[in-house]
């Protein structure tokens, strides 16, 4: 294997590793967790309903817009980031 591959295939693990890394802060970080509190609140809301009517979603969409620090809608983070971390 060439010099050049070497690197390019370190960089690549590297890369992976930090990732995972932050992956894992992100899940373990206080806003991680509220976002994981606010889902177990939307499935408990989803499963209390027998009919997802027009009015339960309109107020389950709104509340869901209103919710959480919106890190790219407020320019925290750019969109390519989101792009990259779903492909």
């Amino acid at each position: 294997m060439a010099v050049k591959e070497v690197l390019q295939q370190s960089l690549s693990e590297q890369k992976q590793i930090t990732q995972a890394a932050f992956d894992e802060w992100v899940y373990r970080s206080p806003l991680g967790l509220a976002e994981l509190r606010k889902q177990a609140r939307d499935l408990e809301a989803l499963e209390r309903v027998d009919d997802l009517s027009p009015e339960f979603l309109d107020e389950f969409r709104g509340h869901a817009n209103t919710v959480g620090i919106h890190p790219v809608r407020r320019g925290l983070l750019p969109q390519e980031w989101v792009n990259e971390s779903r492909s």
